[in-house]
């Protein structure tokens, strides 16, 4: 007899679509503003401050939804994020905190080591 519970989903039925639903909100409204910014504006003091500060604008955001999507189809893929470090142990909510700011900081950080912010 073939088992019946085998569902094709790796998801759990427990799983909310809310976060992705904010992210994709989130992904949103930061594109209308690079488009308003691009598109739109010709001239003024927004448009200066976005091309002196465009990491700040531009990379810094795309790096914490980057960070965000990746910690969340990690989790979603995997399983529960836990782990320890330095006898620090990351269990429940604190996890994919941890590991979204680890993957934040690591893009950052290359982000100032390739980018000549000059």
């Amino acid at each position: 007899m073939p088992p019946t519970d085998v569902t094709p989903d790796a998801r759990s039925p427990n799983t909310s679509w809310a976060p992705y639903l904010c992210g994709l909100v989130a992904l949103a409204c930061y594109l209308a503003f690079i488009g308003l910014v691009t598109f739109y504006w010709q001239a003024g003091w927004i448009l200066v401050l976005f091309r002196d500060h465009y990491v700040f604008f531009v990379g810094l955001p795309f790096a914490g939804l980057l960070a965000y999507f990746l910690v969340g189809a990690l989790e979603n893929t995997r399983g529960k994020i836990e782990f320890e470090f330095i006898g620090l142990k990351f269990k429940g909510a604190s996890g994919p905190i941890i590991m979204w700011v680890v993957v934040f900081l690591a893009l950052v950080v290359s982000m100032r080591v390739v980018w000549p912010l000059t």
